[in-house]
């Protein structure tokens, strides 16, 4: 009992820092977001991420620059 808990404990600790680690072609800086709701398109646009927005919904009409989207 006591092997299979050690073996168990182990095995989540790798699973774990495997999940924290960052993969080396992952760049922040080119993320593209597409907008699913109208309260996230405005959201995004006041945290200053517009340029980085893709797409929205027909729905979204705030700010006017996310029509262009």
């Amino acid at each position: 009992m006591k092997k299979k808990n050690i073996i168990s404990f182990l095995l989540l600790s790798v699973l774990f820092l495997a999940s924290c680690s960052e993969s080396p072609n992952r760049e922040a800086d080119n993320a593209n977001i597409v907008s699913l709701s109208p309260n996230i398109t405005e959201i995004l646009f006041a945290l200053g991420l517009g340029e980085q927005v893709v797409g929205v919904t027909s729905y979204c009409d705030y700010p006017p620059a996310c029509s262009e989207k």
